[in-house]
């Protein structure tokens, strides 16, 4: 599971660092992209442990990703393709799922 993980996150991280950011920029960039196809405002609310953390998401807004872009990661990281749970199962009982 987490080889096949670490590959899907080494392909993702390519294309941020082709887009001159960080993975955890690009993570928050593609689904605000994928709601402005959809005519939807999608909106990712993520958690910041310092300032740069926060500046550094923040400057996820900035990145434009072209069609092919978006093409490529959805290619990459269809629904389902990740390895595994969210939590470890224990925890998972815990959140209802």
């Amino acid at each position: 599971m987490v080889t096949k993980n670490l590959r899907l996150r080494s392909a993702l991280d390519a294309i941020a660092r082709r887009k001159n950011a960080t993975l955890a920029q690009l993570s928050i960039a593609w689904p605000m992209a994928r709601g402005s196809r959809a005519a939807a405002s999608i909106v990712p609310i993520p958690g910041a442990k310092s300032r740069g953390h926060l500046e550094e998401n923040v400057r996820a807004a900035e990145i434009v990703f072209t069609t092919d872009d978006l093409a490529e990661i959805d290619r990459i990281v269809p629904p389902g393709v990740a390895a595994g749970t969210r939590y470890p199962i224990g925890q998972m009982r815990r959140v209802n799922l």
